[in-house]
């Protein structure tokens, strides 16, 4: 339709074609409706793949019409449901040495947090917590027991 001339003292363009009246002007609407279908579809999957709580690469697959993907263990989404798994399992392991260590006796806070062997003092303090909201372990202000 143009082409580009090389500045010299002013920019040109040149038309290699004469000028089609908007009359004379053919579009082909079912080719542009076919091509912004298109173009939508392809927008939403990036949206769902950054939205979703699935498997990167589950999602890329099943994108390209390979459905039978496994999860891959290394993509943000995998990482974080393993973490959760693993604080899961820690808060568990915390929570029953809490209470074996109170039905051999009561213990103040700071004799407690210290006679738990998992997690880190936050993560002890916190299913000590969770322990008292849930009614499990009680406390006279001093010591906790069952």
């Amino acid at each position: 339709m143009l082409t580009y001339i090389q500045q010299t003292d002013q920019p040109q363009l040149q038309y290699v074609r004469a000028r089609v009246d908007m009359d004379h002007f053919d579009l082909d609407v079912k080719y542009l409706e076919l091509r912004k279908d298109i173009l939508l579809k392809q927008v939403n999957a990036v949206v769902s793949y950054t939205t979703s709580r699935k498997c990167r690469s589950i999602q890329l697959l099943n994108y390209f019409d390979e459905h039978n993907a496994t999860k891959c263990g290394v993509c943000d989404i995998c990482l974080a449901e393993k973490r959760a798994e693993h604080e899961s399992k820690l808060t568990d392991e915390i929570s029953y040495e809490i209470i074996s260590l109170l039905q051999q006796q009561p213990l103040g806070l700071d004799d407690l947090v210290n006679h738990i062997k998992n997690g880190v003092e936050n993560d002890r303090i916190d299913a000590i917590r969770e322990l008292l909201d849930a009614g499990k372990i009680k406390t006279d202000g001093k010591k906790y027991y069952l």
